[in-house]
């Protein structure tokens, strides 16, 4: 069958679709109040796009363009793989390699069924009973990371539903993101530095944290480094499938999570570039414009096509959310600035060797950017695009935003140990073995410093909810439980679990009267009171918040590894004269 006849049985199936896509699974999706009243209709726009790629393929039907790769001097502008006289041999690295995944894998399994946290267990709630049709056509909150969660209902639909089911679609994106980063390093470094970089990822106390939170963040990082390396391959090589696998990677990209729009602008940023650094030399770069331009927009309005029926509801969703101050923190305040050293110091388990380690990578970027530029600037971009947006639209900024940031640092750190232990070699020509061993010593050492965190992770839950539960029904004079705000989906989601005797005696609230009326109502003075996420708490619901600081005080807190998650249980303080 020739490519014609392809394009024209394409354009006519999707012409069919637009016209008879049905739209019950549509209009058949709850929605929370606020966003009853959508600008437009989502399913329209999805019946619009199909029919725009309908005309497209009857376009190409027409015209049967033939795929031709260019040859100009691009090559020299991308990067090579580098040789040190200290790498290891190519069999010997693949063999590491698959040693370094092995003990990945391991950190990544290991305590897994400790419990769910609240962003985990919300699209288990909002989802679990959707079909796949409406989990796509749908946002009822900022959380649906849309690959993540179809992939969590096909985890639960075959093993149940437990804390390992749930997260092993975010582990299976973790592991596989190790062997990648050593593919997308070896674009730039030695098999020796690349390996490093590997291993820093595999034993990285943030990615091991991600892997084990059910959420969309491993598989955009897989997918941002897959698309980022394919993106460079096909620059440089210029195959069909090469763009084809590129464009693939960047829809998988932007299922997994939004933030891969940054990544893509990132891509147009830097193919633009190349492309004028092209002209500048003079160099045929018309063919190489138009195979980018061609990849972009297909892989854009692939994009666009996930996520068309959402739209409407998405648009409302995170232009509401994201002004909201609780959802996030100013770029520029000190609140920010905390949380940002928080992160980083509970990854090393000390601010000294954060502080040293921030030092260090700074210095290693600047090592990234002699040794491979490319790799420097395609990781670095999009984090400064988020920036811009977001400070540009008044959003409020997260960590978890610059996440793209974690791969880059260990690119950085293996970088710099490469131009350390090449200076070495080349004063030490007589030997390899010092410089492959400092080299190797570095790297482990800095892996060894980011592990120092995991003894207290795999021992704390990221909310202790059932830890929480048990204390609450081993006091069994407590008449009354009193859940506040954001605490509630957790408790109702672990005591329909059945880990409480007598789940009616928890009453839930968010609004200071009713919390009045439960704690005033209740003639035990042994009434309880829980709460999380205390910024939260002060921002969303001050007047509870105001209430405990004057007549409750902290029974017991629960440790948590999500920063400002632990649980408080709250007592009744005690006053003079009796009352």
């Amino acid at each position: 069958m020739s490519s014609r006849t392809l394009y024209a049985v394409g354009a006519l199936l999707l012409s069919v679709a637009a016209v008879a896509m049905p739209t019950g699974w549509y209009d058949t999706i709850p929605r929370f109040s606020g966003v009853e009243n959508l600008p437009f209709s989502g399913a329209s726009l999805l019946r619009l796009i199909i029919a725009f790629e309908a005309l497209i393929l009857g376009a190409l039907a027409y015209r049967d363009p033939r795929y031709v790769a260019r040859q100009t001097g691009v090559e020299a502008a991308l990067p090579g793989r580098r040789h040190v006289d200290f790498d290891v041999g190519a069999s010997a690295a693949g063999a590491l390699l698959v040693a370094i995944t092995l003990l990945g894998l391991w950190l990544r399994a290991h305590r897994l069924d400790l419990d769910l946290w609240l962003d985990e267990i919300s699209p288990l709630r909002d989802y679990g009973r959707l079909s796949a049709a409406q989990v796509i056509g749908s946002y009822l909150r900022s959380n649906n990371h849309l690959l993540n969660t179809l992939s969590e209902k096909a985890a639960i639909s075959a093993f149940g539903e437990s804390e390992w089911s749930v997260r092993l679609p975010a582990v299976t994106f973790g592991v596989l993101a190790i062997p990648t980063l050593y593919w997308f390093a070896r674009f730039g470094l030695s098999r020796i530095a690349s390996l490093g970089a590997a291993l820093l990822l595999a034993c990285s106390y943030h990615h091991i944290f991600f892997s084990q939170n059910a959420r969309g963040y491993t598989g955009y990082l897989l997918f941002a480094l897959l698309s980022t390396g394919m993106l460079l391959r096909a620059l440089r090589d210029d195959r069909l499938w090469l763009w084809v696998t590129y464009v693939a990677c960047v829809v998988l990209g932007m299922a997994s999570l939004i933030l891969t729009g940054f990544v893509i602008a990132g891509h147009v940023l830097f193919s633009a570039t190349l492309v004028w650094r092209l002209r500048k030399k003079r160099e045929v770069a018309g063919p190489l414009a138009r195979h980018i331009t061609a990849a972009l927009f297909i892989a854009g309005l692939l994009a666009f096509q996930i996520y068309a029926a959402a739209l409407p509801e998405a648009y409302v969703t995170l232009t509401k959310v994201y002004t909201e101050p609780s959802t996030g923190f100013s770029l520029f305040s000190i609140e920010f600035f905390n949380e940002m050293i928080r992160g980083v110091t509970v990854g090393f388990g000390s601010p000294l060797v954060a502080l040293i380690f921030l030092i260090a990578g700074t210095l290693g970027f600047a090592a990234l950017l002699r040794t491979s530029q490319a790799l420097a600037i395609s990781l670095i971009l999009p984090p400064i695009l988020t920036v811009v947006v977001l400070i540009a639209r008044g959003l409020t900024f997260s960590p978890r935003f610059f996440l793209l940031a974690v791969p880059l640092a260990m690119l950085s750190a293996a970088a710099a140990l490469q131009v350390i232990a090449s200076w070495i070699s080349s004063r030490r020509r007589d030997s390899t073995v010092t410089p492959r061993i400092l080299c190797a010593a570095g790297l482990i050492l800095i892996a060894a410093a980011s592990m120092r965190s995991l003894g207290y992770y795999y021992r704390t839950p990221k909310q202790p909810y059932r830890s929480a539960i048990q204390f609450l029904e081993e006091r069994g004079d407590s008449s009354r439980v009193v859940i506040v705000g954001s605490a509630e989906t957790g408790f109702r989601y672990y005591l329909l679990r059945a880990y409480a005797r007598d789940s009616a005696s928890f009453a839930y609230t968010r609004s200071t009267t009713q919390f009045d009326s439960l704690t005033l109502a209740a003639t035990s003075a042994h009434t309880r009171v829980v709460t999380t996420f205390s910024r939260s708490l002060r921002i969303d619901y001050p007047g509870i918040d105001a209430r405990l600081a004057a007549g409750w005080q902290r029974d017991t807190t629960f440790s948590a590894t999500i920063g400002d998650g632990e649980i408080v249980v709250w007592s009744r303080r005690e006053r003079s004269g009796g009352t």
